[in-house]
């Protein structure tokens, strides 16, 4: 073990540096490394519920699933997102 004087610590040269050493000459000069891409999981399109001829289902008020939709949830509505997007550019401006 070597002893080295560091501002009135020692530093440990025990262990093995050589791999170390070859990881940072191979790395260029101020590169960081970048971490992992994390893609998000892709949300499925809702589908139109069909009857067993092709024609579209219709949604029973009656009951609280959306039987017009598989999954159970209808998509926003297009006039939605355009009514809240003229609202926020209103109180931009």
């Amino acid at each position: 073990m070597v002893a080295v004087p560091l501002s009135g610590a020692e530093i440990d040269t025990s262990e093995d540096l050589s791999e170390h050493v070859g990881e940072w000459l191979s790395s260029p000069v101020g590169a960081k490394k970048k971490p992992a891409a994390v893609k998000p999981e892709p949300v499925p399109e809702p589908v139109r519920a069909r009857t067993g001829e092709g024609h579209f289902q219709a949604d029973d008020p009656t009951t609280p699933e959306n039987e017009a939709w598989e999954g159970g949830e209808s998509p926003k509505s297009a006039k939605r997102k355009l009514a809240k997007a003229a609202k926020r550019k209103k109180s931009e401006d």
